[in-house]
């Protein structure tokens, strides 16, 4: 079985300046987060990791409401300790257990916590640009590649996707597992929101800006 459980430590794994500082201060203001396209929840560290490497393939569902342009995805990982993980294989598809095609991209992940045995971290990658028409699709990961050639995890959270794992198919309630955690970003910055360090920086420019505006008109007057 493709997975690893944290309640099972000991088992087997093989399975598992006035104005000018003023326009600075704006132009520095961070640029607006990619806008989530989607959300399967937070990262949970502690429940299940289904094996994504070693010949095991997971598949997780999302829905777009709307067409989009795909451009990064962030997931939830796990590798044994001191291990991280360098790259995985990607795809998007129709069909809910399609494991046969992929592109391999190159992780960057953070480290969130270790739950024993395994370090957990935040992994993402980028895309390019994927445009999608409304409706149903499925992310699947697969062929992982850590940089001491350990097992790969990818992390369950039981959010609301249908998930499969290639080795025990559907990943449902009356199995007792569930989805795994990911999101999905698009780069288009006209629906994204400006993060609250930016919004920050705005409103402290503009209020310099017109501070030294107001000063300015009382010289004049004077």
């Amino acid at each position: 079985m493709g997975m690893f459980t944290a309640t099972t430590w000991g088992r087997n794994l093989a399975h598992l300046a006035p104005i000018a500082a003023i326009g600075m201060a704006l132009c520095a203001a961070p640029p607006a987060a990619a806008s989530v396209l989607y959300s399967n929840g937070t990262i949970s560290g502690q429940t299940l990791g289904f094996t994504i490497n070693n010949g095991y393939a997971v598949s997780n569902s999302f829905t777009l409401s709307s067409a989009a342009t795909i451009s990064s995805i962030s997931f939830g990982s796990w590798v044994e300790q001191g291990d991280s993980l360098n790259n995985v294989m990607w795809s998007i598809v129709a069909a809910p257990e399609d494991y046969s095609t992929g592109a391999m991209a190159q992780v960057s992940s953070t480290f969130l916590d270790s739950n024993g045995e395994f370090d957990i971290f935040s992994s993402s990658f980028e895309t390019g640009d994927v445009t999608l028409a409304a409706g149903t699709y499925y992310l699947v990961l697969q062929n992982a590649v850590t940089s001491q050639s350990g097992f790969a995890y990818w992390d369950e959270n039981f959010g609301p996707s249908t998930a499969s794992d290639s080795s025990i198919g559907p990943l449902t309630a009356d199995n007792g597992y569930g989805s795994e955690s990911f999101e999905i970003f698009s780069s288009d910055s006209t629906s994204a929101t400006p993060e609250p360090a930016a919004w920050s920086l705005m409103l402290v420019g503009f209020g310099g800006l017109g501070a030294v505006l107001r000063a300015n008109r009382r010289r004049a007057i004077a």
